[in-house]
């Protein structure tokens, strides 16, 4: 009804999805082993399902600090 996409509808290679979940838990941030990027992850949750969302690089360092554990966001147009 609002141009959400349900997390269990989501598919390889899907574009213009938006998904409202909740942010079940979230990991540390951590560099690559190489050193080279900086990476974190994600369970997110909505009424469907489950599914980790990974932010890599840029996007890392640009969220990590305002993502917040139990809170609901819409989170759109990331690679599946």
């Amino acid at each position: 009804p609002d141009g959400v996409t349900l997390i269990q509808d989501l598919r390889e290679g899907m574009r213009g999805w938006r998904v409202r979940a909740t942010v079940e838990t979230k990991q540390d941030y951590k560099h690559f082993k190489n050193e080279k990027g900086f990476y974190f992850s994600l369970i997110l949750q909505d009424r469907s399902s489950k599914i980790r969302a990974t932010f890599f690089n840029s996007a890392a360092v640009g969220n990590y600090e305002k993502i917040i554990e139990r809170a609901t966001y819409l989170f759109a147009d990331g690679s599946i």
